[in-house]
């Protein structure tokens, strides 16, 4: 059976096409954040098919019309996937940057296919080209994970990594073989690993690059789902679910559970002085000052309203005591500014500490409670044990 290469090459194009037109239609059914990285993302494999088919007509439109174009949308695709990719990363993304440097490549092409043809120099010389653009697409697929391990975004840099060495492979060949030859025109695998290639990467790299934006959006969502979105502490779902995972550990002295449960004063009065928008922004203050002054492993939530919840893992009654007293001295003085505006706020804090094996959150937070009610009852501005 005789290889075609040309119907090979229309084979993938039409692939690669329906790649695109996949990530375009898919891009609708996601968050609108992920929306405009998968559009350019698609739009990346459009141009990619359209080079294939550059190279697949060779024959039709001849050797330096196939050479410029194939060639120059192949870098412009592969462009797009990199500005995809680096607006994923930081949320910019502009081609312009890549186009003088575009025009320089197609120039020489044109000078190495129809003005002085070389065919071994631009083969050697395109391969590093487009080995170079997988590198920077690679590292800037790794960089996307931000130091999490995000196994889409790794499989995505593997995937072009894989590229740049197969084209530099190709590039060491065409510098030191006996004789100069297109990359279809070697003989042995090298063309059909290439045609396999020209298929199975673009596939691949939207497969992963499509997982990557699942996946931080899935993340996003997970987040979401325990913080509070005025003042971007933990949600009282987060909270009462960590107290209850805290008080199931085995009972030790040293180990033991304690919660501050914290209640602005007077919020209800600030509100209708001031204005809601005001009394937002005193609930993100007030949230500020009390995370500054706890520990690395303190948990702090906002349960709801003016309600604060802080979780303590081995506190007994004295530290809890001690931290309580530094969120109401942190938040008391100086006064809160607002432009012109200088509140005085202050605040109540119930103190509870884990007793005895078993006892729930529930339980736990009643006596919390009570101890705040007391130092309600006190004249508020002051911190209450239940004991």
């Amino acid at each position: 059976m005789q290889f075609d290469i040309a119907t090979a090459m229309l084979m993938d194009a039409i692939m690669t096409l329906l790649v695109g037109l996949l990530m375009l239609l898919v891009s609708t059914s996601l968050p609108r954040s992920e929306r405009p990285m998968l559009r350019l993302w698609g739009l990346s494999d459009v141009l990619i098919a359209m080079a294939l088919v550059g190279f697949g007509l060779r024959a039709v439109i001849g050797e330096p019309a196939s050479v410029m174009a194939g060639n120059g949308l192949l870098l412009l695709g592969l462009g797009c996937q990199f500005n995809a990719l680096r607006r994923f990363r930081d949320g910019n993304a502009n081609l312009l940057w890549m186009l003088p440097g575009l025009l320089v490549v197609l120039l020489l092409l044109w000078l190495s296919s129809a003005v002085w043809p070389m065919l071994q120099l631009r083969v050697l010389f395109i391969s590093l080209v487009i080995a170079a653009a997988g590198v920077v697409i690679a590292r800037e697929a790794w960089w996307a994970r931000g130091g999490e391990p995000m196994l889409s975004a790794t499989i995505t840099a593997a995937v072009f990594a894989l590229m740049s060495l197969f084209l530099l492979g190709l590039g060491i060949r065409q510098l030191f073989g006996e004789r100069a030859a297109g990359l279809f025109e070697t003989g042995g695998p090298i063309p059909v690993l290439a045609l396999a290639g020209g298929g199975l990467i673009p596939l691949l790299a939207a497969v992963s690059f499509l997982l990557m934006c699942v996946e931080r959006s899935l993340a996003r969502s997970g987040r979401l789902a325990v913080t509070d979105s005025l003042t971007g502490l933990h949600n009282r779902r987060w909270i009462i679910d960590a107290t209850q995972r805290q008080l199931n550990r085995r009972f030790r002295p040293e180990t033991r559970t304690a919660v501050l449960l914290i209640d602005l004063d007077h919020f209800k009065q600030i509100n209708d002085g001031h204005g809601h928008l005001t009394g937002d922004a005193v609930l993100r203050a007030v949230a500020e000052r009390m995370e500054a002054v706890l520990r690395g492993d303190d948990a702090l939530a906002r349960l709801g309203g003016e309600e604060f919840l802080v979780l303590m893992e081995g506190a007994d009654m004295v530290r809890a005591m001690e931290v309580a007293e530094r969120i109401r001295a942190a938040v008391a003085a100086p006064p809160l500014q607002f432009g012109d505006k200088a509140l005085s706020v202050t605040l109540s804090v119930g103190v509870a500490v884990q007793g005895e094996q078993g006892e729930t959150t529930n339980e736990l937070l009643r006596r919390a409670d009570r101890a705040l009610y007391r130092a309600k009852e006190a004249g508020r501005n002051s911190v209450c044990s239940e004991a």
